[in-house]
């Protein structure tokens, strides 16, 4: 049976729930976005779900390729305090040496500081962690300019999808928009794995509040419009109905048009300025990176800790990649349905989007204590955290499926007035309760090999059960009438709790081999090396 430490819990609560917070924040802009685009049309909120399922899947894919700093980071990390620990035992034991030998007035001399250390050119120090950093840098640079290129001609595939016109104009419009703000989400995600890799996550949640306070006026400004009249704001469709009655005696000034739901995408470009802005002033300014700012100016690029990082990073874009677009792709997939049926699924992805930052954080929270634990070598207490986050992150499932099954209802009528729409998001909500377990478990479990830097078998795990099994059953569930007459979404989210399912054992026996390896290492008392 897995054990559970009370202390390694409180470990991994602590660095998770800022974690959970800056998670929230983030999915809470997209869940933002879906509700005031839907209180505007279903065709708006249906625009929103096709945009979201082709930006989403590209700028999580650049965030995991980022995301191979933290075990980097958190690794050197861990080195580093250990390095400190042993440094003032031996200080500590070096003083009682010489109060001895004083006392006994004996000639001996006392060994050298640094003994016992190892080779200072194998130690960490703060400039492996500029370097890192810095290399990462490099990299999102690259990739941001590679994803702004590609959103301006966008509308070339769009054009080969089977929808309805205004819907594909209002989601090229929001990808348009949204594709400004690639470069500073980019440089906010660096400096988001610096401060999580040296255990800080709480700056990542105070600059995601700041996210939300940003996204939520400037929706408000994008979507509706601004008009200046006789003194007053107001937005464009009060100004219209103003004109319409004859009450309106004047011209107004059109301060902002009224995009729709597109400018959503404008309002979220804004949010990623507002964001990267603050974590750039917060990093210059703090203590706490004052070590890793010392030799700053020296670093140019260098292949091989890029190639480090995106040897590390690839598999884990892509195993993100594949489990997003197990999602998003399906307003794709659905979209000959109509608005109804797509903002149905809509609602209820972004609502299990939400729920699912929960076990998520916890997992981010677990490669953090992972890849400190195996730095400083402490073996024992890796395996516990390990365990100890798999047990929580099973009860906080039971808790989110017994939630979304009661609230159902209330959360589609959040989302949504139109009671077409309601039924139909309540109906997926009712499927999305039966993965919550197998997604808890893999999420934790594939997060805590990240902390080992055991990356490639995740990929490999990932695709297979979330594209062939998942999607390509999902498929055949929801557009054929091979096993079934065709489901329609119902049937891609049945796909979708198989396919998460396989992942879990898969990635669940993975943990188990490396969890034997590291009893291994302990009963033989050696340094643990994951493969």
């Amino acid at each position: 049976m897995l054990p559970f430490s009370r202390f390694e819990a409180k470990t991994i609560l602590r660095l998770s729930l800022p974690i959970v917070v800056t998670q929230l924040m983030s999915t809470m802009m997209y869940v933002i976005d879906t509700v005031m685009a839907g209180r505007v049309s279903a065709m708006d909120m249906a625009a929103i779900a096709v945009a979201s399922a082709i930006w989403l899947p590209i700028i999580l894919t650049l965030q995991g390729l980022l995301l191979a700093l933290t075990p980097i980071i958190a690794q050197h990390h861990g080195a580093l305090a250990q390095q400190h620990s042993a440094l003032a035992q031996q200080h500590s034991a070096l003083a009682q040496q010489n109060t001895a030998l004083a006392q006994k007035n004996s000639a001996l001399e006392p060994q050298p500081v640094g003994s016992g250390l190892g080779n200072a050119s194998h130690a960490s120090t703060p400039q492996h962690i500029t370097n890192t950093t810095l290399q990462g840098g490099y990299i999102a640079l690259i990739g941001a300019t590679l994803i702004f290129m590609a959103m301006q001609f966008i509308h070339y595939p769009m054009s080969l999808l089977e929808m309805d016109p205004q819907l594909r104009d209002k989601a090229v419009a929001y990808l348009g928009y949204v594709a400004y703000g690639v470069f500073p989400a980019a440089g906010y995600m660096v400096l988001r794995n610096l401060f999580e890799g040296i255990g800080f996550t709480k700056v990542s949640m105070w600059i995601g509040v700041l996210g939300l306070l940003v996204n939520i006026p400037a929706n408000y400004l994008f979507i509706n419009g601004l008009v200046s009249y006789d003194g007053q704001y107001l937005t464009v469709q009060a100004w219209q109905q103003l004109v319409t009655s004859g009450t309106a005696l004047t011209h107004g000034q059109l301060l902002i048009p009224a995009f729709g739901g597109p400018g959503c995408g404008i309002a979220t470009a804004l949010v990623f300025l507002a964001m990267c802005t603050a974590m750039l002033i917060y990093a210059a300014r703090s203590q706490i990176t004052a070590a890793y700012r010392s030799a700053l100016p020296r670093y140019r690029p260098q292949w091989q800790p890029i190639w480090q990082i995106i040897a590390l990073g690839t598999p884990i874009a892509f195993s993100l990649f594949f489990e997003v677009t197990l999602f998003s792709c399906i307003p794709l997939m659905i979209v000959h349905l109509g608005p109804i049926v797509v903002a149905g699924h809509q609602i209820a992805n972004s609502f299990s989007a939400l729920v699912f930052m929960l076990p998520m954080s916890m997992g981010m929270a677990t490669t953090i204590r992972v890849g400190h634990l195996v730095g400083a070598q402490q073996l024992e207490n890796l395996k516990v955290a390990i365990s100890t986050a798999l047990w929580m992150a099973m009860l906080m499932a039971f808790a989110i499926a017994g939630f979304t099954f009661i609230a159902r209802f209330w959360v589609a009528g959040f989302y949504s007035q139109d009671s077409l729409v309601i039924q139909m998001a309540a109906s997926i909500l009712v499927l999305a309760c039966f993965y919550q377990l197998s997604d808890a478990i893999q999420v934790v479990s594939s997060c805590a090999l990240r902390g080992l830097k055991i990356t490639k078998p995740i990929f490999y795990i990932t695709f297979v059960a979330y594209w062939p099994i998942g999607f390509g059953l999902g498929t055949v569930l929801g557009r054929t009438d091979w096993l079934v007459p065709a489901m329609g979404a119902h049937g891609f989210w049945i796909g979708i709790i198989i396919g998460l399912s396989v992942a879990a054992v898969l990635l669940g026996w993975l943990l188990r081999q490396q969890l034997r390896r590291i009893d291994d290492a302990i009963v033989q008392h050696t340094a643990f090396t994951p493969a």
